[in-house]
């Protein structure tokens, strides 16, 4: 019995990964989509020192995308700030891709369509700036949707384990006795 407690951790360190490739498949899923970009952003990692198990998205805006922005956020995220810096305002993109942009140029009579894309991502942002964005946690409610899954695994691991390691130290003390 004496080596139980390294081989539950060996067990536990084997079981970690096929955890967090779960985990990470069901939030590609639950990710709100535009491009796909969020959704594909998602990552796990295991400290094997700390036997914990890390999931996280690449991308900076997805703290905004869960958690909101301004008046309406929750928790960490900022309160009436832009997401971005002043160059490379990505609602540019999404201002065009959602049609927006032809909407705005219809509409001021404005000409040029790049200025047209600028005035709609302004006006976008602003009201964001303003009034906020809604959270939806995604994130947040994935792993807490899936935590009963999670703690079912790790009890079937540890069962498992003890039940081999308690079958190998009965095996050693017959062979003791005999």
């Amino acid at each position: 019995m004496k080596h139980s407690p390294e081989i539950l951790r060996k067990e536990v360190e084997k079981e970690l990964p096929r955890i967090g490739v779960r985990i990470v498949g069901q939030l590609k899923l639950r990710a709100p989509r535009d491009r796909g970009t969020l959704a594909n952003a998602h990552a796990w990692e295991v400290d094997k020192r700390r036997l914990q198990l890390r999931i996280f998205n690449r991308k900076k805006y997805a703290l905004y995308q869960s958690e909101g922005i301004g008046p309406q956020a929750v928790g960490g995220a900022r309160k009436g700030k832009f997401p971005w810096g002043a160059s490379g305002n990505p609602l540019k993109g999404w201002v065009r891709r959602r049609g927006i942009a032809d909407k705005v140029q219809a509409a001021f009579k404005i000409k040029k369509r790049q200025t047209a894309i600028n005035a709609a991502a302004f006006l976008v942002g602003r009201a964001i700036k303003e009034k906020g964005v809604r959270a939806n946690r995604w994130f947040r409610g994935t792993i807490r949707s899936m935590r009963r899954e999670v703690m079912s695994n790790m009890a079937d691991v540890m069962t498992k384990t003890l039940i081999l390691s308690g079958e190998k130290a009965r095996r050693e003390v017959m062979r003791e006795i005999s």
